[in-house]
């Protein structure tokens, strides 16, 4: 740029385009556009912050990995299948997961494990407990392996705590123990099974 004599005192770019001061002190568009551009990338952050999915107090690695952790610990395995295609499981994130009280429940008592659908783990899953909708949540006993109770959908928090509080209250030893005095006859029968079989195959070598 070059400044001419004159009154005006005006500026030349290096079109020879005469401009003034101020005009060439402007922002201009290209400044208004990167303004609304890392306005629009805030907007996306701070959505993407409000669902995300609870890090803090998920057991990373693959089921297996988590069920074992479930039997080491004697803690219930709560498992989280969620759709990317569902808003409910966005849901999830936002009001239930995140929510103080539920984390704090789940955290103490619980090892908790969130998977996508779509994902080969999640397939696994979703297949091998015949679930029919997702997002679903399952209380799983890390020793038999069995469902012991799931949700479908979007959980309120008060609801969520409502029914499993009672698996805070016990354990997965304490609730085989408990069948064990329950049922003292199924052990019985077991060892009586077992000592016939004994029997039988003592017998048929005999002969």
């Amino acid at each position: 740029m070059k400044a001419t004599g004159s009154n005006l005192f005006h500026v030349e770019n290096e079109f020879g385009e005469a401009k003034l001061p101020h005009e060439a002190q402007r922002p201009g568009i290209w400044g208004v556009e990167q303004a609304s551009t890392s306005s629009e990338k805030n907007s996306r952050d701070n959505l993407a912050s409000l669902y995300r999915p609870p890090f803090a107090m998920m057991h990373h690695g693959p089921f297996e990995k988590a069920k074992e952790a479930a039997c080491g610990q004697d803690r219930w395995l709560l498992v989280n299948v969620q759709s990317t295609r569902e808003f409910s499981s966005h849901l999830l994130n936002r009001d239930t997961w995140g929510n103080e009280v539920v984390a704090q429940i789940i955290t103490s008592n619980f090892i908790f494990w969130q998977v996508c659908d779509d994902t080969e783990e999640g397939s696994k899953i979703v297949t091998y407990y015949k679930l029919d909708f997702v997002p679903a949540t399952l209380v799983i006993d890390p020793i038999t392996g069995q469902i012991m109770r799931v949700w479908c959908g979007m959980i309120q928090p008060q609801s969520l705590l409502e029914d499993v509080l009672q698996y805070a209250d016990s354990s997965p030893k304490d609730h085989h123990s408990s069948l064990s005095v329950r049922h003292p006859m199924i052990g019985r029968v077991s060892v009586t099974i077992a000592v016939v079989a004994v029997v039988i195959l003592c017998f048929n070598m005999r002969r």
